[in-house]
C-alpha cells in the first residue's frame, strides 16, 4: 500500500473517531496521528481533559465504549489509539504545531512520463528557513483533485479554476494557501 493510501486511510479512521467521540460528548483538546517507531506504525494521539478528571482507565473506557457504539471499533482499535493529558509535554508539543499556520503558494506542473500524466505538487511558504523544497507525486488528476480538497482543504471553486489553467499550460500556482506545520510535513510538502 503507498504512503497516499494510507495517509487517506488515517484521515478516515481520524473523521470516524472523532465522530464516534463528540456523539458520546468526549472533551477532545487536539487529535492527529503520530508515527511510533517502536511498533512501526501510527496511533492516534487524544489529547482529552477527561484524563485528568477520570484517569486513564475510565478515560480508555469511555473512549472504547464510544468507538464500539459508533461501530468503528474494527477500523480504529483501541491498540491504535493513544490518550494523553493536556499536560503532556507530548500533548503541549502537538498543539502547538498544529497552531502554528504557515501560509504559501502551491504550485502544480504537469507531467507526461511514459505516456502517462502525472502531477508534482509543491509547497512553497512565503517565509521559510530556505533549503530543499520536497514535491509530491500524483497520478491522476483525480488523485490531485482529492490531495487539493481533502488533505489542504482548498475551496472546490478555486481547484476546478486550478485544474482548468492547468489544462492550458501545464503549470499552475494557487496563492494564499495556509496550513499548519505539522499538517505540511505530514503530506510531504515540507522538510
Amino acid at each position: 500500500m503507498d504512503k497516499t493510501t494510507l495517509v487517506n486511510i488515517d484521515q478516515e479512521i481520524e473523521g470516524l473517531v472523532v465522530e464516534a467521540l463528540s456523539r458520546k460528548k468526549i472533551p477532545v483538546t487536539a487529535l492527529d496521528w503520530t508515527w511510533v517507531p517502536q511498533f512501526e506504525a501510527g496511533q492516534l494521539v487524544v489529547v482529552t481533559s477527561l484524563y485528568d478528571r477520570k484517569g486513564p482507565r475510565e478515560t480508555y473506557g469511555r473512549i472504547f465504549a464510544a468507538l464500539e457504539a459508533a461501530r468503528v471499533y474494527e477500523k480504529a482499535p483501541i491498540k491504535e489509539v493513544f490518550v494523553i493529558s493536556p499536560e503532556d509535554p507530548l500533548a503541549k508539543e502537538l498543539v502547538r504545531q498544529l497552531k502554528a499556520i504557515t501560509e504559501g503558494s502551491i504550485h502544480i506542473l504537469r507531467t507526461n512520463g511514459n505516456h502517462r500524466l502525472s502531477y508534482s505538487v509543491v509547497f512553497t511558504p512565503y517565509l521559510g528557513t530556505g533549503g530543499a523544497i520536497p514535491s509530491v507525486k500524483l497520478r491522476s488528476e483525480e488523485e490531485l483533485r482529492s490531495f487539493l480538497e481533502k488533505r489542504l482543504a482548498i475551496q472546490p471553486f478555486a481547484i476546478d479554476d486550478a485544474l482548468n489553467r492547468l489544462a492550458l499550460k501545464g503549470s499552475v500556482s494557487i496563492p494564499n494557501v495556509q496550513v499548519n506545520h505539522r499538517q505540511i510535513k505530514k503530506l510531504g510538502l515540507a522538510a
